[in-house]
C-alpha cells in the first residue's frame, strides 16, 4: 500500500507519494489547471488507484477540483482532512518546519500512521452537494436580511420611533408596504385614509384595514421623531425596504428550488418532521448538510475496532454530535480542571438549525422541557440548557433515521401537562 498526500493551495498543489515504510517515493508541484492535472496524470503513471490511499486538506474551496479529478482517475480511498488534524501531526516535528512540500509528506505519513482512526470530511453526491450549496446561500440570505432589518430599525428609531410599536413584526409585509409608500411620519400623517387602508388590506391579506390605518396616522401626527429636512433618512428607509423585499423573494425562490432537489427524500422528511422542534427549515438544512446516519455508524465501528481491548466503543450518535460541533471541549492539566465548553468545530449551519429547533422543542415537548428545566435548576444559563436539549434532539434524530421509525414520546411523559417555557434568558 502507498500513501499520497496533497497540500492544497489556490495557485499550486503539492503532492507527495510515500511507501508502506514511510519513505518518500516521489514529489510533484502542479497547478490546478488542465495542464497541471495532465502533469499529475503522467506523474501517477504506473500507480494503480486501488493500491494507494489519498489524503488532502479541506482548504477553502480549492480542493474540490482535485477531488473530482481523483474520483475520475479511479481513486476510492480518498480522505478529505481537517487542517487541524494535519497541523497537529506536522507540529510533532520538533524542528517546526512548515512548507508546502513538508505538509504534503506529513499528510501522506498521517494516513499511513492513523489509518481508519482519521476523521474524514464527507463529500456528498452531486444532488446533495447542489442542495447544500442552495441551502447555505439561503441561510446566508436569511442572516443578511436579519442584519438589514436591524439597520432599518436603527434608521427608524430617531426618524419615527412610534412606528415599530404598531406592528408585531417590523419586517413583515404590512409594515414594509407602508414604509415603502410613506417612509417618514410627515408623509404618513398626510396620507389619504383610503390609500393607507388599501395598502394595509392588500399586504396583510385582509387582516388589517381602516382601524390600523387610523392608528398609524395618529402615531405619525404625534411623532416626536427628528426632522429630516433633506430626506436622507426617508431615502435610507425606502432603500432598505426595497432590499428587504428583494431578499424575501430570493429566499422564497431558493426554498422552492431546495424542495425540488429534496423531493426524493420523502421518507427522511417525514421521519425528521416527527421530531419535536423540527420545522421545514430544520428539515431542509439537515437533508442538505448531513450524510445518511449509516455513515456515522460505520465511522464509529471502524474507529472502535482500532481501540485497545476493554475501551468503551464509539457510538454513531456521538459522531453526529461532534460533526455538528455540539460536543464538549474539555481542558484539564494536573489539578487544574477547566470549564467544559461547546467545541463549535462542526457544521455551523446544522448547529444553528438544531439550536433553534431545541428552543421550539423545549416549549412544546415534555421530555425536552424536562431536560431544559433540569439544567436551569442547576443554575445553567438559558443557552446552555438549550444546548442540552439540542444534544438530545441529535441523538433522537440519529435513532429515528437509522432505524426508520418516527419519534414517539416516552410513556412517562405522556401524562405530563403541556410545558410553558419561561422567557429566554431568565
Amino acid at each position: 500500500m502507498m500513501y499520497l498526500g496533497f497540500d492544497i493551495g489556490k495557485r499550486w498543489h503539492e503532492g507527495a507519494l510515500v511507501g508502506a515504510g514511510g519513505d518518500i517515493i516521489r514529489r510533484l508541484r502542479f497547478a490546478p489547471t488542465r495542464a497541471g492535472l495532465a502533469e499529475l496524470a503522467t506523474w501517477l503513471a504506473g500507480v494503480a488507484p486501488a493500491d494507494v490511499q489519498i489524503g488532502l486538506e479541506a482548504t477553502g474551496i480549492y480542493w474540490l477540483t482535485l477531488h473530482a479529478w481523483l474520483q475520475q482517475w479511479g481513486a476510492t480511498a480518498i480522505r478529505v482532512l481537517n487542517p487541524l488534524q494535519t497541523r497537529a501531526f506536522r507540529n510533532a516535528n520538533l524542528r517546526g518546519v512548515k512548507t508546502d512540500r513538508v505538509d504534503a509528506v506529513a499528510i501522506a505519513r498521517l494516513l499511513r500512521w492513523e489509518g481508519a482512526r482519521l476523521a474524514s470530511h464527507a463529500v456528498p453526491e452531486d444532488r446533495r452537494a447542489a442542495a447544500r450549496e442552495i441551502a447555505r446561500l439561503r441561510t446566508e440570505m436569511v442572516e443578511l436580511r436579519a442584519r438589514q432589518l436591524t439597520k432599518l430599525g436603527t434608521v427608524l428609531e430617531p426618524l419615527f420611533p412610534e412606528f415599530a410599536g404598531a406592528f408585531a413584526d417590523l419586517g413583515g409585509p404590512s409594515a414594509l408596504a407602508v414604509l415603502a409608500r410613506w417612509p417618514a411620519p410627515a408623509a404618513l400623517a398626510q396620507a389619504r385614509a383610503s390609500d393607507l387602508t388599501r395598502v394595509l388590506h392588500a399586504a396583510s391579506r385582509g387582516h388589517l384595514g381602516a382601524a390600523k390605518a387610523r392608528e398609524l396616522r395618529e402615531r405619525a401626527a404625534a411623532s416626536v421623531g427628528v426632522a429630516d429636512p433633506y430626506g436622507a433618512s426617508a431615502i435610507a428607509v425606502q432603500t432598505l425596504v426595497a432590499h428587504l423585499e428583494h431578499l424575501r423573494a430570493q429566499i422564497t425562490a431558493l426554498a422552492e428550488r431546495l424542495d425540488a432537489l429534496q423531493a426524493e427524500d420523502t421518507a427522511a422528511r417525514a421521519l425528521l418532521a416527527s421530531i419535536p422542534g423540527f420545522g421545514p427549515e430544520t428539515v431542509r438544512t439537515w437533508l442538505a448538510e448531513l450524510p445518511p446516519m449509516q455513515a456515522f455508524a460505520t465511522q464509529a465501528r471502524e474507529q472502535s475496532r482500532a481501540l485497545p481491548p476493554g475501551t468503551k466503543p464509539k457510538h454513531g450518535a456521538d459522531k453526529l454530535v461532534a460533526a455538528v460541533g455540539l460536543d464538549a471541549q474539555v481542558k484539564q492539566s494536573g489539578r487544574w480542571q477547566g470549564q467544559a465548553r461547546m467545541s463549535k468545530r462542526g457544521n455551523r449551519y446544522v448547529r444553528r438549525a438544531i439550536m433553534l429547533a431545541a428552543q421550539a422543542a423545549a416549549r412544546t415537548d415534555p421530555q425536552c422541557r424536562a431536560i431544559y428545566d433540569a439544567q436551569r435548576a442547576r443554575g445553567k444559563h438559558h443557552t446552555v440548557a438549550v444546548s442540552h436539549v439540542a444534544h438530545q434532539l441529535l441523538h433522537v434524530a440519529y435513532s429515528v433515521l437509522l432505524h426508520a421509525r418516527p419519534y414517539t414520546l416516552p410513556e412517562r411523559f405522556l401524562t405530563a401537562p403541556p410545558p410553558q417555557l419561561a422567557e429566554a434568558g431568565t
